[in-house]
């Protein structure tokens, strides 16, 4: 058991080991030695399928957890270990602080602690979209590729990688793969001409956000999906979780208006959220039919567009 090993490695003294089950990506452990508390998270084995951002994106997450550490009073946990080499087992791992709280989908509160949970969600965002760069895109990888100049490249190099991707379960055609990227390219006076960067969560949904029974929230976590890039995109990808509701927008403060470039720009950050599914199913969870019925759905979305 690999947890048993890093544990080993570690703890001088004896420690337990449990599973945490919400965990869906990586492997992520509460781990208990003497008085104190960590989660320890162990990446996924090579073999596991995934999309392009996902190889190795837990290697970005200790400086993405410095910048917000730095910049923000947005509640993360500290790291305080991390092995990328292999050196102690064959996957990557992190270990970190346990925070207290627990996650939003294991709890229940009452609407006025959601409301004041989704309020201040709205603000921690803000804070996190006022840290800018002059960079756009996934923090340079092999899988991702050198950062862009500007945010079209970047959401283009983007769009055409996890459509690539998608081709590898069968189910989008390569005639489906020309037509969605002639599609945003006809668009691409749609997409504003960026001077900044923001940084990006990009998986706001309730497993990520931790809470008290008092509607506080104690944590965000799991910060290996970020990137630089629009903050409407992570509009996009809070509305299609469900965390951004009236509270969460009035925390936030003041959007763009919603005019007919804006509509565009957030079916195709929308059709990116969820044409991920097609090959996480297919790949991933092996279940061909649901991975077919997001792509139904996708190109029936992209429609829109025409």
């Amino acid at each position: 058991m690999d947890a048993q090993v890093i544990c080993t490695k570690i703890f001088k003294n004896a420690f337990t080991i449990s599973r945490i089950p919400t965990g869906k990506f990586n492997d992520s452990y509460y781990v208990f030695s003497g008085k104190k508390e960590y989660v320890l998270r162990i990446a996924p084995p090579d073999s596991t399928p995934v999309l392009f951002y996902e190889n190795k994106m837990m290697r970005k997450e200790p400086e993405i957890h410095r910048i917000v550490q730095e910049n923000t009073n947005i509640p993360v946990p500290e790291i305080l270990d991390y092995d990328f080499s292999r050196s102690v087992v064959n996957r990557d791992w992190l270990l970190m602080k346990r925070i207290p709280g627990r996650a939003l989908s294991e709890t229940s509160l009452n609407s006025v602690k959601l409301n004041k949970l989704f309020f201040t969600l709205g603000r921690h965002i803000k804070e996190l979209h006022l840290i800018t760069g002059n960079k756009f895109g996934y923090p340079e990888s092999p899988s991702t590729g050198p950062m862009k100049e500007n945010w079209f490249n970047a959401f283009r190099s983007m769009w055409v990688k996890i459509l690539d991707d998608i081709l590898k379960t069968g189910i989008y055609t390569k005639a489906d793969k020309t037509a969605l990227t002639g599609l945003l390219d006809y668009h691409s006076g749609a997409f504003p001409a960026l001077t900044e960067s923001s940084l990006l969560h990009m998986d706001i949904w309730s497993q990520n956000i931790l809470t008290d029974t008092a509607g506080t929230i104690t944590g965000i976590i799991d910060w290996d999906r970020a990137l630089w890039g629009d903050p409407e995109i992570e509009y996009a990808v809070l509305e299609y979780c469900g965390t951004s509701p009236a509270a969460f927008r009035e925390g936030y403060g003041i959007h763009p208006p919603r005019d007919s470039k804006y509509e565009i720009r957030r079916i195709f950050y929308m059709l990116y959220e969820h044409q991920k599914y097609i090959f996480i199913q297919s790949n991933r969870s092996k279940n061909r039919q649901i991975a077919e019925r997001y792509a139904r759905e996708s190109l029936i979305l992209a429609e829109r567009l025409k």
